[in-house]
């Protein structure tokens, strides 16, 4: 089992001695422009106002578990309006994005309600244990933390609770996403108050036993009660857009409606966050607001050939043929 204070200062010498890539960094200043938007913002502070969690690392976990998706729940990025699937499994389902928030941060492991060292390396130790102590336990840097620094070269858990040595993680890690939105918004570790978080936070820390903090691998014990929160009013974007590797799923928000067009096989990958993000500030109002769109079928297949420029092109050229057949009759039959 990982020794908590240990892995806490090996981080805080890591942040210390950290170097950010140049790729990872670029993207990481367009993802932290969304992170740290005023809309986005407000919904943060709301959960750092129930759950003490400081709104910047509540933003920086939303984007590892779901790429900033707000229908998504900030525990393992399933819809929070339906019971989760995936660790921790069995969480919902809720009625607001805060709602699923306040669940994942004060009663699911690593209960970062409790955590009180959130200066850099404090914080980044305890968004390596809501990862899971699987990197720790290895003796190695953590993905989900360092990917994109010159701390982490590779090695990946590819699901819950299966390592692969040679993966490389090409999301960006929780410290590349921290010294951009440092850039960004100078609240964040004002040089005044850094002294005293590190101060007041270190020799609690040191108290911490392991055994309270599980991995998240193993599912938590549920809870009938779920916290009573509002979801703060999150309003829409004019235009949200959102990429994956397996294909384009654009969603443009336009007066709170949302409107999906789906091109190729992106509904089936959608749900992967990839280095590859959208540049909106903007926040997608919850699933409810979503139109729903048919992953596949006949009617799927329908959608698609008819919604394609191909096809437009196609049926105009036809209109104009069958116009232009129609007129030839009525000349040659004038003729006669």
């Amino acid at each position: 089992m990982a020794d908590i204070p240990l892995l806490r200062a090996r981080n805080v010498k890591r942040w210390e001695n950290a170097t950010f890539k140049t790729g990872p960094l670029r993207l990481a200043r367009q993802v932290a422009t969304r992170l740290v938007a005023p809309k986005a913002k407000d919904v943060y502070l709301k959960l750092q106002e129930l759950t003490g969690v400081p709104w910047f690392a509540v933003a920086m976990i939303h984007e590892r578990e779901s790429g900033q998706k707000w229908d998504r729940s900030l525990a393992q990025g399933d819809p929070w309006n339906k019971k989760s699937t995936h660790v921790p499994k069995g969480r919902g389902p809720f009625k607001s994005f805060v709602e699923a928030g306040v669940d994942a941060l004060v009663k699911c492991a690593p209960y970062a309600s409790k955590w009180k060292d959130w200066s850099p390396g404090g914080m980044l130790t305890l968004q390596e244990m809501y990862n899971g102590l699987g990197y720790a336990n290895k003796g190695r840097p953590s993905a989900y933390v360092w990917s994109g620094t010159n701390q982490y070269v590779s090695g990946k858990y590819v699901s819950d609770g299966v390592y692969d040595p040679n993966a490389v993680d090409s999301q960006l890690g929780c410290a590349v996403m921290l010294k951009a939105m440092m850039e960004l918004d100078d609240s964040i570790y004002a040089k005044a108050t850094v002294d005293d978080v590190l101060n007041e936070s270190a020799a609690e820390n040191d108290k911490f036993d392991p055994a309270e903090y599980p991995d998240p691998t193993e599912p938590p014990a549920l809870s009938s009660k779920t916290p009573d929160a509002e979801t703060p009013p999150v309003p829409a974007s004019t235009a949200v857009t959102t990429r994956t590797a397996a294909g384009t799923a654009a969603a443009v928000v336009t007066g709170g409606q949302l409107a999906q067009s789906i091109v190729g096989p992106a509904n089936d990958m959608a749900d992967q966050f990839t280095s590859t993000v959208d540049k909106s500030g903007a926040v997608i109002t919850a699933a409810k607001q979503v139109v729903a769109v048919p992953k596949s079928g006949f009617w799927f297949g329908v959608l698609s050939a008819v919604t394609s420029p191909t096809f437009i092109i196609c049926a105009l050229l036809a209109i104009a043929a069958a116009w232009a057949f129609l007129v030839w009759r009525q000349r040659k039959a004038a003729q006669l």
